[in-house]
């Protein structure tokens, strides 16, 4: 009762100063304030599903709630209260079908006699979507691309410190009056998945500034390398999907036309970086503490009995998925599957299929084209913005996204409450840049440029380096 209290009294604060910051135009704050909250959560309560009960997890009538919670129905409410009718934009056009049926979803599940609790948890994957959306439609993109640098610098030190506790066994235990941290300073995986984004978007934003800093460079990259301070599998797609976007970016005419990057401090980077490595090898007194780590994500006798997990999960849900095919069982639904352990009760852990588990096969195709929607807005925007931070800021979302869904491929990411946050976060950010696109000519000059480009086949280290 204590909590509750408490929470109500939180809540109650934070509208009231939302609805300021809403009069006085400054709705930027409330975006602060969600990304604040969202990423120290993720890094002090390590695994979402492992944070003991307390003012970080309060339970109320068997449904566990987390901190960014208060953060958006704060701002939701705010939002109601100061401008209760906005003009929906092209973006929310997209998505509102998606929205619409999987909420109907979750209605066919109470209906279908599912689990309420299962219903519920599946059910909020909507509310961090569409609420990370909202609270993300008042972020100043150019204040955001100037300060994402910083953002680098203070949480790169983290991974080196989560990989050292976890190669020493060494376990922080924290009891705080209303909260208990069982593992301070380990990296849960959706944290280390959101610290890989953030490293991604963040470097892509600093190589467009006018002279780029290359500690911001080499933080960028320590954030990529989160998955080595973790032991799973997941957090390497994420990463691969994040080095593939950027790659594609990389080599792509807008990029070469926006950055100021040159070889030499590309060779300084990667210098530095080195140094970095070997400087981690004579700590620790171990040359193989990286390659270890790499081999306990994809080796060893728990690893395969989780892949082999994953199969008969994703057997049993085809199976399931056949008997709905068009509008699924409803959300709630999961699968029970034998594994080597005994029977499991879960999702499919796979996106695709848990979508077309709970809203069948329209539900997921609306999914799949709000998506590339989206991804064709945020392109849309980082080639044709005038400003090269609003448009790095733009791609960065892509690249976030695209770091979740590629999990989401063998995990349940968006029943996550972190990844799906940071999902809807990216969705507000690409509607933002769109709209200042729709709002304002494009740079033509980037248009043309890259008409000249194609014309003259420009090569490969032309278009990195040039």
């Amino acid at each position: 009762m204590l909590i509750l209290a408490l929470g109500a009294l939180v809540l109650l604060g934070l509208v009231l100063w939302f609805v300021s910051l809403e009069i006085a135009g400054r709705r930027h704050g409330i975006f602060v304030a969600l990304v604040v909250v969202v990423l120290v959560e993720a890094v002090v309560a390590g695994g979402g599903a492992d944070v003991p009960i307390g003012i970080l997890r309060p339970s109320f009538f068997g449904q566990d709630f987390r901190v960014p919670d208060v953060i958006i129905l704060a701002a939701i409410a705010a939002r109601v209260v100061v401008a209760p009718w906005r003009r929906i934009g092209p973006l929310a056009m997209v998505w509102i079908p998606f929205i619409v049926i999987y909420a109907t979803g979750s209605l066919t599940g109470f209906l279908n006699d599912l689990p309420p609790m299962d219903v519920l948890y599946q059910s909020k994957t909507l509310f961090y979507l569409v609420g990370g959306a909202v609270v993300a439609s008042g972020a100043d993109l150019r204040r955001l691309a100037n300060s994402a640098g910083t953002c680098a610098l203070v949480l790169a030190p983290l991974v080196p410190l989560a990989l050292l506790l976890r190669t020493s066994g060494t376990v922080v235990s924290v009891d705080l009056p209303l909260q208990r941290l069982p593992r301070l300073g380990l990296l849960s995986t959706d944290t280390i998945t959101m610290l890989v984004g953030i490293g991604a978007g963040a470097l892509l934003i600093e190589t467009v500034r006018e002279q780029p800093r290359l500690r911001v460079v080499i933080a960028c990259v320590v954030l990529m390398l989160g998955p080595m301070s973790g032991a799973q599998r997941a957090s390497y797609i994420s990463l691969a999907v994040a080095v593939v976007v950027l790659a594609f970016v990389a080599l792509g005419s807008t990029w070469h036309r926006r950055s100021a990057v040159t070889t030499s401090q590309v060779a300084l980077g990667l210098a530095a970086l080195a140094a970095v490595v070997l400087f981690g090898f004579v700590v620790t007194r171990s040359p193989g503490v990286l390659v270890s780590s790499i081999e306990d994500a994809f080796g060893g006798v728990g690893n395969e009995q989780s892949a082999d997990a994953r199969i008969s999960l994703q057997d049993e849900a085809l199976e399931k998925i056949s008997e709905h095919p068009w509008i699924g069982s409803g959300v709630g639904t999961r699968i029970v599957a034998s594994v080597e352990k005994g029977e499991v009760n879960a999702a499919a852990h796979n996106i695709v299929l848990d979508l077309a588990l709970r809203v069948g096969l329209i539900g997921l195709a609306s999914f799949v084209v709000a998506v590339a929607t989206t991804a064709w807005f945020g392109v849309r925007a980082w080639r044709l913005l005038v400003s090269n931070g609003c448009a790095a800021v733009a791609m960065s979302a892509v690249i976030m996204i695209g770091a979740v869904l590629g999990k989401a491929l063998v995990e349940p990411a968006l029943d996550k409450y972190r990844l799906a946050a940071v999902t809807g976060i990216s969705l507000g950010l690409i509607a933002v840049a769109y709209e200042q696109l729709r709002s304002s000519p494009p740079d033509k000059s980037l248009s043309d440029e890259r008409s000249r480009e194609s014309k003259s086949s420009p090569t490969v280290s032309r278009a990195l380096w040039s």
